[in-house]
Formats: structure tokens, C-alpha cells, sequence
């Protein structure tokens, strides 16, 4: 794990870190409110193109201002696991989303009862999928999903 200083932009501690899925490499970025206590935190999924960094300025950053901890993640055909992996998307996000609930029940600032999953654009298909199966989500939020995934590819 790579602990990294505090950037300009957000005044907070963020980890790099790779979560394990089967054979590859779920790359997320955990984001700590700063706070001693165990905290709720927020799982941030972005969409079909985007860079996880993106949901740092997306929403993260006021989740992180609300004193909550922040993980961001990217999985099979997202952008860093497509081109370092060269892995395609899966629609069992779940296999996705459970290593990184893994990963956060093993820190100690985190509220094991109050992790959410915030899926942003594709990602608000994807959230819901993997909540159906993950049972350790606390609220899970979909914003602007797909509806008719038909009719963008």
C-alpha cells in the first residue's frame, strides 16, 4: 500500500491499493476522513470510461468534507484494468465490489455497518447488480444509470 500526501485539491490522506479478484487486480484508491473514530464510508463506481480519480472531484470530495472515508475502484473494462490487464467488462459486478468490502472490513477507521455503494453513470447499472449479491452494503445509490443499455452501445 502507498500512502501519498495530501494534494491541494483534497487536504486528505489517500491509499493506492489493489484489491484481489481471482486472477486480477481491482486497482482503488482509499481516501480517509481524517477522523480517529470508525466512520461510514462510501464505495465510488465510476462508469464505462471513466478514471476513478474522477470521482475524487465528482463526489468524493464532499463525502470526504461530511467526515466520511472514501474508496474509489476500477474493475474489468474500466480504463486502468482494460489497458494494464487487458480485461473486458463482466456483468457480475459483485465479484468486483466484495473484494473492496474485503479490503475496507480490514481497516480500522472504517464502520463495518455503514458502507455505502455509489455507482456514477454506467456504474449506476453496475451498483445495483453487485448490492443484490453483496449483503454488507449499508445504502446503495445509483445516479444516472443506464436504463436502456440497447440503445447507447
Amino acid at each position: 500500500m502507498l500512502l501519498t500526501p495530501p494534494l491541494p485539491c483534497c487536504p486528505f490522506l489517500a491509499s493506492a491499493l489493489n484489491c484481489l479478484l481471482l486472477t486480477a487486480r481491482i486497482p482503488a484508491i482509499f481516501y480517509g476522513s481524517g477522523k480517529k473514530e470508525a466512520r461510514p464510508t462510501i464505495i465510488l463506481g465510476n462508469g464505462y470510461d471513466g478514471g476513478q480519480e474522477e470521482m475524487l472531484h465528482v463526489m468524493g470530495k464532499a463525502i470526504l468534507e461530511r467526515g466520511m472515508n472514501v474508496i474509489t475502484y476500477e474493475g474489468p473494462g474500466q480504463p486502468t484494468v482494460r489497458r494494464k490487464q487487458n480485461l473486458g467488462f463482466i456483468h457480475e459486478w459483485e465479484k468486483v465490489v466484495t473484494p473492496v468490502v474485503d479490503y475496507l472490513l480490514t481497516r480500522p477507521e472504517v464502520d463495518p455497518k455503514s458502507i455505502g455503494l455509489l455507482g456514477y453513470s454506467f456504474g449506476g447499472m453496475l451498483a445495483p447488480r453487485a448490492a443484490a449479491f453483496e449483503h454488507r452494503l449499508a445504502p446503495v445509490f445509483a445516479v444516472d444509470g443506464v436504463y436502456e443499455f440497447a440503445s447507447v452501445v
